[in-house]
C-alpha cells in the first residue's frame, strides 16, 4: 500500500468517524431536551403533591407521612398544641374563636379538635398567655389593638368585687347615695 491510499483510506475514516460523532451529538441534543422536559414533568408534579398535601392537611385527610411535608407544616406539627393554639393567637389580627383557631390549626397541618383546642385556651388562660375578649373570643395578651367592647384589662389588674362593679354602673357614686324604696313604702 502505498503512501497515497494510505491518505485515502484515513480520510475515510476520518469522515466516517465525524459523521459518527455528528450523530451522537445530535443524540445528545435530543437527549439534552429529554432531560430538561422530564425536569419541568418533575417541578410541576412536586408543586402538584406540594398543593395536594396542603389540602389533605387543610381537610384532616390522611396522606402519606414521609418525610416531604413542607417545612412549615412540619415545624407546626412538632409544636406541642397548648404553643400551637398560642402562637395562632399571637399570629392573629382578630380575636378567635375555639373553632376559628381549629381551623387555623387544620390548614396548618394539624388534627387539633375543637375540644382540644378549648381544653388548650382553658390551660392558656389559667397561665395568662391567653385571655378572653368576649363570648368564645379570645386573644393574646400582648396583642397591642383594642378589642371592639373596649381596652383589654391590664394583666396585672385584680378582679373587682361585686361592689366595685355596681359603683362602676352607677357612675361612682356610692351605694348609700340611692334610696332605699322599701324605707318609702313604695316597696311591694
Amino acid at each position: 500500500m502505498d503512501v497515497t491510499e494510505a491518505l485515502e483510506q484515513k480520510r475515510r475514516e476520518l469522515r466516517e468517524l465525524e459523521e459518527h460523532r455528528g450523530l451522537l451529538e445530535m443524540e445528545r441534543r435530543a437527549l439534552a431536551a429529554r432531560i430538561a422536559d422530564i425536569d419541568a414533568q418533575l417541578k410541576e408534579a412536586e408543586e402538584d403533591e406540594r398543593v395536594l398535601r396542603r389540602v389533605a392537611a387543610q381537610y384532616n385527610l390522611p396522606a402519606p407521612n414521609d418525610g416531604l411535608l413542607p417545612r412549615e407544616v412540619q415545624e407546626w406539627q412538632q409544636l406541642p398544641r397548648t404553643a400551637a393554639v398560642e402562637r395562632v393567637l399571637e399570629e392573629a389580627d382578630r380575636p378567635l374563636s375555639p373553632l376559628a383557631i381549629s381551623q387555623v390549626l387544620h390548614k396548618n397541618g394539624r388534627d387539633d379538635s375543637g375540644h382540644n383546642v378549648s381544653a388548650a385556651l382553658a390551660h392558656l388562660k389559667l397561665t395568662k398567655r391567653a385571655q378572653q375578649a368576649g363570648r368564645s373570643q379570645w386573644v393574646h395578651p400582648r396583642r397591642e389593638d383594642p378589642q371592639e367592647d373596649g381596652p383589654a384589662p391590664d394583666a396585672d389588674e385584680r378582679p373587682l368585687t361585686g361592689m366595685e362593679l355596681i359603683e362602676r354602673q352607677l357612675g361612682g357614686r356610692a351605694i348609700e347615695e340611692i334610696p332605699d324604696l322599701r324605707s318609702n313604702g313604695n316597696a311591694t
